[in-house]
């Protein structure tokens, strides 16, 4: 008797899946490059300020040096958004006139089509810096921050507003108080009088003004003291406290 051999079908090799692409390492690296692109668009925006109307810039770099103070007072780390965010909160004032600006270096009040037109400067801003790639939560904050301090509807900020939250939801509560302390200090008032008015208002986050106070109240500040000084002392760092003008009155660089 012969054994019948039995043959078997040969199977189909099952095929290989292809390897996974890293998707969160892909991530990370499309989220570093936006961060790239839209620190560079952003800081091209500031250097285009400086050029094209020092005056703005002047005031916009004393806002932003407010705002810095004041999430450094609440413990937030230090970061460049926030380190812009002043300057870029006030990109529209480069079409602001000179009238208006002058005012608001000398705190002088404002008419009210003055006023209205600083009303706008916030969500203007915010539409220049939306045409950035990546720009969107910043230039929402930044239109979050206007209005405040000039318009009837205005409401207190609530404490909690934002607070302990990513510092972008903080960010508008620290551009609000920093626009008007600007003006005020501008106009020569002392700041525990300006801090006082502030809190008056009933328009801003009580912790943001908290932080204001520390910032600008402490025993560091006594070191703020303007001092006169000669081109061959200025370095890097420090702030002028009044406008550096030719002999025939030009501005060459504006204070702040």
């Amino acid at each position: 008797m012969v054994d019948t051999p039995t043959v078997t079908a040969p199977q189909a090799a099952t095929p290989k899946a292809p390897a996974a692409p890293d998707s969160e390492r892909d991530a990370s690296e499309t989220t570093e490059l936006l961060d790239s692109v839209l620190r560079g668009a952003s800081q091209a925006l500031v250097d285009m300020m400086a050029f094209a109307k020092p005056q703005a810039f002047g005031r916009a770099q004393r806002i932003a040096g407010v705002v810095r103070e004041i999430a450094e007072a609440l413990g937030i780390e230090k970061r460049w958004d926030i380190d812009l965010a002043g300057v870029l909160a006030q990109l529209a004032t480069i079409s602001v006139s000179s009238t208006i600006l002058d005012k608001l270096d000398r705190g002088a009040p404002l008419s009210s089509d003055e006023r209205l037109t600083m009303v706008r400067v916030p969500d203007m801003s915010a539409q220049l810096l939306a045409r950035v790639p990546g720009a969107d939560a910043l230039s929402r904050a930044i239109r979050a921050s206007g209005g405040v301090g000039t318009r009837p509807t205005d409401k207190p900020a609530r404490d909690s507003e934002g607070l302990g939250q990513d510092p972008l939801a903080v960010l508008p509560l620290m551009i609000r108080v920093a626009v008007d302390f600007d003006q005020l200090t501008c106009g020569r008032v002392p700041v525990v009088t300006a801090i006082g008015q502030l809190r008056r208002r009933n328009l801003y986050s009580t912790q943001v003004l908290d932080a204001l106070e520390t910032a600008y109240l402490s025993d560091v500040c006594d070191e703020s003291v303007p001092k006169e000084l000669t081109l061959d002392d200025l370095e890097p760092g420090m702030v002028f406290a009044e406008d550096v003008v030719t002999t025939d009155s030009v501005l060459l660089v504006s204070r702040g």
